[in-house]
């Protein structure tokens, strides 16, 4: 028993032909999502007194159409909480409770993220 299909050429001819153009669009669309991330982590980040935790969230273009968010190198500590800490010297640094900004920063932007994707995606089909 098969499959009839119906439609299926004119849908590959413009999935063939998207190529560059597809690749300009996804580019705009996950450096504003990047931006976005990245604004609201930084809202979200706890400060302290040198403000190093908040310059440190950057975000860059990464191969071609990607878009890499640095969240910094505090930002494992920062997230979680950690256990008693002491140096070498054995002085005591404490506990510190974790406060979460970058998976609050990446959730809470999901909704939006997706529309802006679906919004793209529609955008080349319709164009193509």
């Amino acid at each position: 028993m098969g499959v009839k299909t119906s439609g299926f050429g004119p849908l590959r001819a413009k999935l063939r032909n998207l190529g560059p153009k597809a690749d300009q669009t996804f580019e705009a669309v996950n450096r504003e999502s990047g931006e976005e991330i990245v604004a609201l982590a930084k809202v979200l980040v706890p400060e302290g007194e040198t403000g190093r935790a908040r310059s440190s969230i950057r975000g860059q273009s990464w191969e071609g159409t990607s878009y890499l968010v640095d969240f910094g190198p505090m930002a494992r500590i920062l997230e979680g909480d950690t256990e008693q800490r002491t140096t070498k010297d054995g002085k005591n640094r404490g506990m510190r409770k974790g406060t979460p900004f970058a998976n609050p920063a990446i959730r809470g932007t999901y909704k939006k993220r997706m529309a802006r994707y679906r919004k793209a995606v529609k955008g080349l089909l319709s164009d193509g």
